[in-house]
């Protein structure tokens, strides 16, 4: 009988509050310093990606979305209720802009 190993998903708090930092790769809003509504690491994927019940998919695959705010629902929120035009978003395109604009910070470093 095969058995199949469990698959290791990396997890980095460091990464996904640096991923926070950045503005909604949606609507591009950014929180003032003083703002509780600051923008949140969303994981981006589907089951191909590692995702399933109750499962999230790596760090690496995470993004800046908006939360909600008052009178307006964020970007995160609307993702994950699939509100359109969400279902149609390039979230590989979203993770590699995220991933440059973590490098442009200076706040990931490429690996050697």
């Amino acid at each position: 009988m095969w058995s199949n190993p469990k698959q290791v998903i990396w997890r980095s708090e460091r990464h996904r509050r640096n991923v926070a930092t950045l503005p909604c790769c949606v609507c591009g809003y950014e929180a003032t310093s003083d703002s509780p509504y600051k923008s949140q690491a969303a994981h981006l994927g589907h089951t191909g990606d590692g995702k399933g019940l109750s499962l999230k998919v790596p760090d690496s695959r995470c993004v800046p979305l908006c939360p909600d705010r008052p009178g307006y629902i964020g970007c995160h929120t609307k993702m994950d209720r699939y509100h359109e035009p969400f279902c149609n978003f390039n979230k590989d395109a979203m993770v590699v802009e995220t991933i440059t604009e973590l490098l442009k910070r200076g706040l990931l470093r490429p690996q050697r």
